[in-house]
């Protein structure tokens, strides 16, 4: 790299370092005495069996070695009929037993069986981005359970400090909790936690968490294309709105535009686009790439990301971020892309509708609430340790 290239990605550096520090993550909910107030006895009884189980049962994933621990606490739904299961025998020689395994719940004592549970944990593979975290794995043990409404979300992990549940959980979770629902992290202390108590805790909900999820939420596949429709009938548009800002109105004619680039629209009936505006003045947009394995296709905005890269070395930094929809729909950002701006200090503006259908424009921070900036910030010393020397070898 040359003098000049370095000097400049070290001011760029040093900029994206300050706006990071200026927009720093701000907790939310209740904690100290206050946190710990808002719990009633059988919180604090599945707390402490919750440590248990971290300690005793959880095993370590490989790559770091940090436990994440989770307990999803739910109503169950209607047992099956048994005329069900005698017809599943007939028809399918199914091996059943009385209970049908989605009614196989584990209740939690005292309850009257009002109550059941499942758990979580975190499992880290060799290729770090397959991991998963331990609020996704209860989930999807809830799934197999003929569950009604999840009551609460309990998180412990081993750190020194509250660990909340990653973007990708957010958005995971809005699927299946009401954005009321409390989600309860704790840090065990021993005698020395607030007010003399074993745990310091931090009471919040996915409203708090995850402002601003997907327009989208809970619509269909099949049904979402009419639902986008209605809703970009209603909605408030950008050319009404943003008269003073043409350079907006340009990119984001540009954005919907390249919707249009989606090269699978048979994979699923939205397409998307993100845009970037920079301060020099230039424009880049590109479309999600899909992938038959869902979980795998490319956000627009993270596929913008070599470009946010290669710009910042430049000194040069990003004004606006839209993403939209065919439809003309924009959207606040997915968690990859909460994620990834967020934890390395861009600040553009962004600007979607939100479920009413009203234009908000927002920043980075706002919708990556509580959220820390690198994992130095929450790994114990001896796995920082440990990642550093492997690091120093590399």
């Amino acid at each position: 790299m040359s003098s000049t290239a370095s000097s400049a990605a070290g001011a760029a550096t040093g900029a994206a370092a300050a706006a990071a520090a200026a927009a720093a993550p701000h907790s939310v909910g209740l904690t100290g005495e206050a946190g710990w107030a808002a719990l009633n006895d059988l919180d604090r009884r599945l707390l402490n069996w919750m440590q248990q189980l971290k300690t005793q049962l959880a095993e370590r994933p490989r790559q770091t070695g940090f436990r994440v621990f989770s307990i999803l606490t739910y109503r169950p739904g209607p047992p099956l009929d048994a005329a069900v299961l005698s017809e599943a025998r007939a028809e399918f020689g199914a091996p059943l037993s009385e209970v049908h395994p989605y009614d196989n719940h584990q209740y939690v004592e005292g309850t009257d069986r009002q109550l059941a549970y499942v758990t979580g944990t975190n499992t880290e593979p060799c290729f770090i981005g397959n991991s998963i975290c331990s609020e996704r794995t209860a989930i999807l043990q809830m799934r197999m359970k003929r569950y009604a409404s999840v009551e609460k979300l309990y998180l412990t992990a081993d750190a020194d400090s509250f660990i909340t549940p990653g973007l990708l959980c957010r958005e995971f979770l809005s699927e299946f909790l009401a954005p009321t629902t409390p989600v309860i992290m704790a840090v065990y202390r021993g005698a020395k936690g607030a007010a003399g108590q074993p745990f310091d805790v931090q009471v919040t909900n996915l409203r708090e968490l995850y402002p601003h999820p997907s327009i989208y939420l809970h619509v269909a596949g099949s049904n979402v294309a009419d639902f986008a429709k209605q809703f970009h009938d209603k909605a408030e548009k950008p050319k009404d709105v943003l008269q003073d800002k043409p350079e907006w109105i340009k990119l984001y004619d540009q954005v919907v535009s390249t919707t249009a680039k989606d090269g699978r629209p048979t994979l699923h009936p939205l397409k998307y686009a993100a845009g970037i505006l920079f301060n020099d003045g230039s424009v880049a947009c590109t479309a999600m790439t899909k992938l038959l394995e869902f979980g795998w296709s490319l956000d627009p905005v993270v596929k913008l990301v070599p470009l946010l890269e290669d710009k910042r070395a430049a000194g040069v930094h990003p004004v606006l971020v839209l993403q939209a929809d065919q439809f003309g729909n924009l959207h606040s950002l997915t968690a990859p892309a909460r994620s990834h701006l967020s934890e390395y200090g861009y600040a553009p503006a962004l600007l979607f509708h939100n479920k009413e259908g009203k234009l908000v424009q927002a920043a980075v921070r706002d919708l990556a609430p509580d959220v820390p900036d690198a994992i130095e910030d929450v790994l114990p010393g001896t796995v920082k340790q440990s990642t550093a020397s492997l690091h120093a070898c590399s």
